[in-house]
């Protein structure tokens, strides 16, 4: 019982910060995209689609930027390791970009040698992207409250 108190004390004490909640929802966007279409066409019976779930190197992509945009929150008592770990996990999410992007490239290559007419970007694809901006804002927000704590151990 003494420990679920404990890491309710420390949830509640996390979640009261701003980057805490920009990271959560940042990992939050990032893990959707495992359920959705990214890119799809249709070329007579063959369809072409993107989705994460299905190509092991997206997966893997996806998988690492979720879990360290998520684990970066608990490093809240270390903010310096945490605004690392928040760059870490741009540059993952900015590769997991670049990967999904290869990817469509390649099977919109595939999609208009067999004929294909109908070929969309889906919405999903903006999830990762809006996840980038929400690990800017945290790394932000970390760097200011970095900046508050060492201006009040400068009036000590």
């Amino acid at each position: 019982m003494a420990i679920s108190c404990k890491f309710a004390h420390y949830f509640i004490f996390m979640i009261q910060r701003k980057q805490t909640l920009y990271l959560l929802i940042a990992a939050t966007l990032t893990g959707t995209t495992y359920f959705f279409e990214l890119w799809s066409a249709t070329a007579k019976d063959v369809v072409f689609s993107l989705k994460p779930a299905n190509d092991i190197v997206c997966l893997i992509a996806m998988a690492a930027a979720t879990l360290l945009s998520f684990s970066t929150i608990f490093y809240f008592k270390n903010r310096k390791k945490q605004i690392n770990f928040g760059f870490i996990s741009l540059l993952i999410d900015m590769a997991f970009i670049v990967i999904c992007l290869l990817k469509i490239s390649s099977l919109k290559n595939n999609a208009i040698a067999a004929g294909a007419t109908d070929a969309a970007y889906k919405l999903t694809v903006l999830l990762p992207m809006a996840a980038l901006i929400f690990i800017v804002l945290a790394i932000f927000a970390i760097k200011k409250d970095e900046k508050l704590v060492q201006s009040l151990d400068r009036l000590r």
